[in-house]
């Protein structure tokens, strides 16, 4: 995706030469932004997740961009994502596509209940993507804005983490989420599990959730033996 402007965002201050120049040279921009918002208590599940919150609204408070799209690390671009910067003119998120008797969606909806009294049967969207326009963007982080000082006046927080938050802001603005047409997440294992189907045709970004210390470590090391 050459067209498209690359950041990694970090709350590493001093990213060692190795690596910043590794990106330098890969054409893709490093930015430094402090883990300053959305921060919970040290004992928090998924603790250091909210950055990804809080590096969103960095980008956004930038206004640098007309369409941002924000991805974990441990994914990979498999295809180019024309589609998907011309598809997202509303928000975009993944649909963990999960029944109620679904562990982590009974979990999402009995903590919704239990925090604030909310037993409408929502769905629940993971943290690893995100995309829309700028505009958008910003009412979306207000929401999401809300929905955590909520949580933070109320003392109590979530144990699926950022997920929380960026599925009850969702659900507060009617967002749909849209994105799993381009996106899909894929446990690899003994039992090989992925969440949709659509990965079959135009999916352009696969998230590997168990690959950290194996498949995406032998790709980066096939890429710097290869260029």
């Amino acid at each position: 995706n050459p067209d498209v402007d690359c950041i990694l965002i970090t709350n590493i201050k001093n990213l060692p030469d190795q690596y910043r120049n590794l990106y330098i040279e890969a054409g893709i921009q490093v930015r430094y932004v402090e883990f300053n918002k959305f921060v919970f208590a040290d004992e928090t599940p998924w603790k250091f997740a909210y950055y990804k919150l809080c590096a969103l609204s960095n980008i956004v408070a930038l206004g640098n961009h007309d369409k941002i799209i924000l991805v974990d690390v441990d994914t990979v671009f498999v295809r180019p994502i024309d589609q998907l910067i011309d598809d997202c003119d509303d928000i975009m998120l993944y649909c963990c596509s999960y029944p109620l008797s679904h562990q982590d969606r009974r979990v999402f909806l009995d903590e919704i209940d239990n925090f604030f009294h909310d037993n409408r049967k929502l769905l629940y969207y993971g943290g690893e993507f995100i995309a829309g326009p700028l505009e958008k963007l910003r009412l979306y982080l207000v929401e999401c804005e809300n929905v955590y000082e909520a949580l933070q006046k109320k003392h109590v927080y979530s144990v699926r983490g950022d997920e929380f938050i960026w599925s009850y802001a969702a659900a507060n603005l009617k967002i749909k989420g849209g994105g799993n047409a381009y996106i899909n997440r894929l446990w690899t294992g003994r039992v090989y599990e992925t969440t949709n189907l659509a990965w079959r045709y135009d999916v352009c970004i696969l998230h590997l959730p168990s690959e950290k210390q194996t498949g995406l470590y032998w790709v980066y090391k096939f890429i710097k033996k290869h260029n």
